[in-house]
């Protein structure tokens, strides 16, 4: 097992050299496309596409930050109970575990910040969330679902 590691060393050395190299051309091509595209129809994608303005607040806004406070949280439970004396605490530091819990907190996420998109629209070019019911609703959940 520990030789695979020694074998693997130098092709993981050559990735990562080699690698971000082209990741970071093919990114650059595609930001250059998008930029392309999106100004020759429009200066705001959010305000031409409502999937863009729905998926804007939902995955940037939400899904990003709640599942990246959620990671930490569960690290910290994890170094609990891998450090922890009792036997029922140190149960839940295994890798089965650890691979079961993450993509539960994605699907979870992903689900449950699907919800502020259902409220945005685009009305007069501007994406937002309009009517004053859509208001009261998001003021919940945003109260409840810190962002």
């Amino acid at each position: 097992m520990s030789s695979f590691f020694f074998q693997s060393a130098p092709l993981q050395t050559i990735l990562t050299r080699y690698d971000t190299i082209n990741y970071l051309i093919f990114d650059d091509i595609g930001s250059i496309l998008n930029m392309i595209i999106y100004s020759s129809y429009n200066t705001d994608p959010s305000i031409s596409s409502l999937f863009y303005c729905k998926a804007y607040i939902s995955i940037f806004r939400y899904f990003s930050g709640q599942i990246m406070r959620t990671f930490i949280i569960i690290a910290g439970m994890n170094r609990y109970a891998a450090f922890n004396k009792r036997a029922f605490f140190t149960c839940f530091s295994r890798y089965q575990i650890a691979v079961r819990t993450i993509p539960c907190v994605i699907i979870f996420w992903l689900l449950f910040s699907l919800f502020p998109s259902a409220l945005q629209s685009i009305e007069n070019n501007i994406c937002d969330i309009f009517g004053l019911t859509n208001a009261c609703i998001f003021s919940i959940y945003t109260t409840r679902v810190p962002v």
